[in-house]
């Protein structure tokens, strides 16, 4: 009754995160909402993209058929696609809980004694249901509009698949280890190098190679058929194998330092350390204001974004000690900082380590744990070597931590289950505490700012596009100039909801936009910026700060229009 009663509050708070979570926008989700359109438009040659994959626009392009949704309300059908997709990724713990305990059961069989009784399933189910909410909470959220989740349940599915291999040794995990990463790959590239880590482990996990050969040859098969298609049309578009370059992207602008945005043909001085000569670039077509125009080519709100790796093609990464070291010890820091943000984790096994839980060494050999915590250790490496964020490595640390429950043992005294099983009712209490908390302070915030308590919705930003689309003059797929950061990229979405394609921008970097307008000449601004067909600029220069004269508010919020 009592795990009945958490799971359906589990269900209610997860609801309440995914309406009432504030507005939460970026250039990301902005990609992945113009692909979603490209794809139901069936402009194959764009929505094959070396930095985006399909696998999640496509999702969101049926959230929106199924739920007949309007532009204004996509987020919302996007949230609600994130709820179910969080649903999927529980039950994807779930499953990879009872693949470990059932590792651990074949382990036991091989030994004399066990030391000590494993903690029992229903237990370990409430344990693993409030780690995976913690990540919910934090960096797996459902506000934003981003493959993490549904790619955090690949992944951990293709774990538990793994893990079964080695007890079962069946063509059906082998034949799930393939769906799961192949499907996987659809959404994010890594799950490639991570797929190929998995076939390495193979021969460990069963014993030897000989008994690896036929899970080793069902997985990749299937994997190609999945993932082959897709790879293939990539390496037509780039003339070159390609399966990605995000990896490569990244390391160029994490790493050695090039620039991500603004990059021009023959100026190496925006490289960083990487090289190469960019195939694709913007033109500049002033300097001060500095003014970029992407041409018409790419369709999209915000072309730039859409597909960086075309605007990229041709930078090449450059390894160099000194800075690879630079980013992994700044991602190290970022591993320790994300136990440090979430002391649920250590007190949970420290209280279990309290009750006498322990771990026996022989559980984490070649044939026990080891190799899955590898793989998530793998997983996490990846990261380290090119750029970190909690987000990336959230799904690894939900499988160590589910592997760890799993693998513990506890004194074979009377209450000890009891014990143990009233410390993960408080685990997962206190997590849906914290959740149905934070969900009150959003629905209040959001009332008072934003007039409404649903949480997709910014008034800024849709009255200003509101604004924009009822202008004379400014029609469904004109184009239009974009100034500063704020309204370029970090919510570039009012383009996108009043119809508009943003062709060209003013480059502010580091500053206000304001600033930027004011550096050059006026008169040559504005005759660059009609010769671009653009017929107004938009800029956000906050609230409470007086714009340029010739300047017009749109909506109630900080975003302002100069029609040309």
């Amino acid at each position: 009754m009592v795990r009945r009663t958490l799971f359906a509050m589990l269900a209610f708070c997860i609801a309440l995160e995914a309406l009432f979570s504030p507005y939460d926008m970026n250039a990301d989700t902005v990609s992945y909402l113009d692909l979603a359109d490209l794809i139901r438009a069936h402009q194959w040659h764009w929505v094959v993209n070396a930095y985006w994959h399909p696998g999640y626009p496509a999702l969101l392009m049926v959230s929106r058929i199924l739920l007949r949704t309007s532009p204004q309300h996509e987020l919302l059908a996007a949230r609600l696609l994130n709820l179910a997709l969080t649903g999927m990724m529980f039950l994807a713990v779930k499953f990879a809980l009872r693949a470990a305990v059932e590792l651990r059961k074949s382990i036991d069989s091989t030994q004399n004694r066990a030391e000590g009784q494993p903690v029992r399933l229903e237990t370990l189910d409430v344990a693993a249901a409030g780690i995976t909410l913690i990540s919910v909470m934090r960096e797996l959220t459902l506000r934003s509009v981003r493959p993490d989740v549904l790619l955090a349940t690949l992944l951990i599915c293709g774990a538990a698949f793994l893990m079964r291999i080695g007890p079962r040794r069946d063509v059906r995990s082998a034949a799930g280890l393939g769906v799961c990463f192949g499907l996987g790959f659809l959404v994010k590239s890594v799950a490639f190098p991570v797929f190929l880590v998995a076939l390495l482990l193979l021969p460990v996990v069963t014993g030897s190679v000989k008994k690896a050969a036929k899970s080793v040859f069902v997985a990749g098969l299937i994997f190609a058929a999945l993932a082959g298609p897709y790879i293939g049309a990539l390496s037509a578009q780039k003339g070159r194998f390609s399966a990605g370059d995000s990896g490569g992207l990244n390391y160029a602008w994490f790493v050695d330092g090039a620039d991500r945005f603004e990059q021009q043909k023959n100026d190496p001085s925006r490289y960083g350390l990487a090289r190469g000569e960019l195939k694709h670039t913007s033109l500049q077509l002033l300097k001060d204001p500095p003014i970029y125009y992407y041409g018409n080519v790419m369709p999209g709100t915000e072309p730039q974004w859409l597909d960086p790796s075309y605007w990229n093609d041709g930078l090449k990464p450059r390894f160099n000690l000194k800075a690879q070291m630079r980013e992994t010890v700044a991602g190290l820091m970022i591993v320790v900082q994300y136990f440090v943000l979430r002391p649920q984790f250590t007190l949970l096994f420290a209280v279990l380590v309290m009750l006498g839980g322990r771990w026996r060494r022989g559980d984490f050999g070649l044939r026990g744990a080891g190799p899955i915590l590898f793989l998530a250790a793998a997983q996490v490496g990846m990261y380290l070597i090119v750029y970190t964020e909690p987000r990336y490595i959230a799904n690894a640390v939900i499988l160590a931590l589910a592997v760890l429950l799993a693998f513990v043992r506890i004194p074979e005294k009377e209450f000890a289950q009891e014990a143990v099983g009233i410390c993960a009712v408080v685990f997962l209490g206190m997590a849906l505490c914290m959740s149905f908390t934070e969900s009150l302070q959003n629905l209040r915030n959001d009332t008072r700012t934003e007039g409404t308590p649903i949480g997709p919705y910014n008034h800024a930003t849709f009255s200003a596009a509101e604004g924009l689309a009822s202008t004379p003059g400014i029609h469904p797929g004109d184009t239009v100039a974009c100034l500063g950061e704020t309204a370029c990229r970090d919510d570039s979405y009012w383009a996108r909801l009043a119809g508009v394609k943003i062709r060209t921008e003013i480059f502010a970097d580091t500053k206000t936009p304001a600033e930027v307008w004011h550096s050059g000449n006026r008169e040559a601004t504005l005759s660059v910026l009609r010769s671009t067909g653009a017929k107004a600029v938009v800029a956000n220069f906050g609230q409470g700060v007086a714009p340029p004269g010739e300047w017009q508010r749109l909506g109630s919020g900080g975003y302002f229009v100069l029609y040309l």
